[in-house]
């Protein structure tokens, strides 16, 4: 195939299924172009503009898709590491921690506790100095036009971005986030000399079966790897925040209790735990610690508009509407793009007899949402029943 831009059809296929199957591969989309450029010295740079058009339309695929099932991507609401120096201390000495784990993956967990740094340790020395030897290994391969920029570049682009501590909500280190990386081993080595090649390869890919063939049990499903993950760390927050949540959704609202309250005992901070934590207790019919715990939660973080508007749900099933509309009235000025509370204030205004209102907030919530059928529902029929 002569033409740069026919020769990328097969890498861009799999580029959008690799990003369909895991996020972290939208950091390698430029490396089909830098295969091309290594293997085609004659290329000129206008042909490889050309070319980088497919990996573009790839993206923007994928992007919209995304966005169209998941919503848009956003850095999570509160950061594992607060601080921007623990910050970088922290992301940096996980590039030490990452590197022993991908080349001898002896201690696989879902979840690793690392401590926060709040000063600079032996780990964040390490991480700096692989930092520093990758750069400067990458600019000696491109100068070169070295194949090996190639394995070099995808451990790095996929690796150290995923190490950024605001990045990543709770699991700061997991060995899910090695999947991708763990390719640049196999590039590696099939670039090494023949006999070399085949003797590493015959004794890392035996090894690495073995050590990955347990973890298949563990991944077998959310229950099975989120348990894993409180064996690892039963003193995480993190951990039992996410076992909270999976019970609260497979409708087990004790044990949904137990750990949305565990996880903000061992971590108050963690404030959005109470927010679940109140609202698994007002469905099992504790009302009065979920008005509580919301109240709490409001004291803590009284600019959160989620939990005023949870407020106003509890204040709705009480039969105190005046209360309901105050609450949803306060969430949406913290958050004027909050379509369910513009939707439920609409409900309550419309139990009170306030319809004009009552349509306005429905439409509002329509307008914010144009996929929320309670919101389009409900405006159709006040609407309707309103004309002559």
């Amino acid at each position: 195939i002569r033409n740069a831009w026919l020769k990328l059809w097969p890498a861009s296929i799999f580029l959008l299924l690799s990003l369909w199957s895991k996020e972290v591969a939208v950091f390698a989309v430029p490396l089909p172009l830098l295969v091309l450029w290594l293997r085609d010295r004659s290329l000129r740079a206008l042909a490889l503009a050309r070319a980088a058009a497919l990996p573009a339309v790839v993206l923007l695929l994928y992007a919209v898709s995304r966005i169209l099932v998941l919503g848009a991507p956003a850095l999570p609401s509160a950061s594992p590491v607060e601080g921007t120096l623990p910050q970088v201390l922290t992301s940096v000495s996980l590039v030490a921690r990452y590197v022993p784990l991908l080349l001898f993956p002896i201690r696989l967990s879902a979840r690793h506790e690392v401590a926060a740094l709040a000063r600079p340790e032996w780990t964040f020395a390490a991480g700096l100095l692989v930092l520093l030897a990758t750069a400067a290994a990458s600019i000696l391969l491109l100068k070169r036009r070295s194949p090996w920029a190639v394995p070099v570049l995808l451990f790095a682009t996929t690796l150290f971005p995923l190490c950024y501590a605001r990045l990543i909500a709770g699991a700061l280190l997991a060995e899910r986030f090695l999947f991708i990386p763990s390719a640049s081993l196999a590039l590696a080595i099939s670039l090494l000399p023949a006999g070399v090649g085949y003797f590493v390869a015959g004794i890392a890919a035996p090894l690495f079966l073995i050590l990955l063939l347990p973890r298949v049990s563990i991944w077998k499903d959310d229950l099975t790897l989120y348990s894993s993950m409180l064996r690892d760390s039963p003193r995480s927050a993190y951990v039992h925040a996410v076992l909270g949540s999976y019970y609260y959704e497979a409708r087990d609202l004790p044990r949904a209790i137990e750990h949305h309250r565990r996880a903000f005992e061992l971590k108050p901070e963690y404030n959005e735990s109470l927010l679940n934590l109140s609202a698994a207790e007002d469905e099992s019919g504790q009302a009065d610690s979920a008005l509580a715990h919301v109240k709490l939660l409001l004291r803590l973080r009284p600019g959160y508009a989620a939990a005023w508007y949870q407020l106003g749900n509890l204040h709705v099933r009480a039969d105190r509407p005046d209360s309901a509309v105050a609450a949803y009235r306060e969430a949406i000025r913290l958050d004027p793009r909050f379509p369910h509370a513009e939707n439920n204030l609409g409900v309550v205004l419309e139990r009170m007899g306030r319809t004009g209102e009552a349509i306005a907030h429905y439409r509002r919530a329509a307008e914010l949402s144009p996929g929320f059928p309670e919101a389009a529902n409900n405006l159709a029929r006040l609407s309707a029943a309103r004309k002559p």
